[in-house]
């Protein structure tokens, strides 16, 4: 592992932290905005997601659909 592992994750900002203790994510404010970030860049993805799934759905409908008249046509 790099040492840059935990850069991704949202407990990143406590890692090696001097004041922290138990139950500390309830008060401390520099967890509490990383949080934050954190939440808006995972609602992005979960958006995005969803924009994909709707296009691969159309995209693979549409495929089935041609892939099948092509069928038809050949049966005839």
């Amino acid at each position: 592992m790099g040492s840059n592992w935990r850069s991704s994750s949202v407990g990143s900002c406590c890692y090696e932290c001097k004041e922290r203790f138990p139950a500390c994510h309830d008060v401390c404010a520099t967890y509490l905005k990383a949080k934050a970030e954190w939440q808006e860049k995972k609602d992005i993805i979960n958006e995005n997601r969803y924009k994909d799934k709707v296009f691969e759905s159309y995209h693979h409908d549409r495929v089935k659909k041609v892939l099948r008249e092509k069928d038809n046509k050949g049966a005839r």
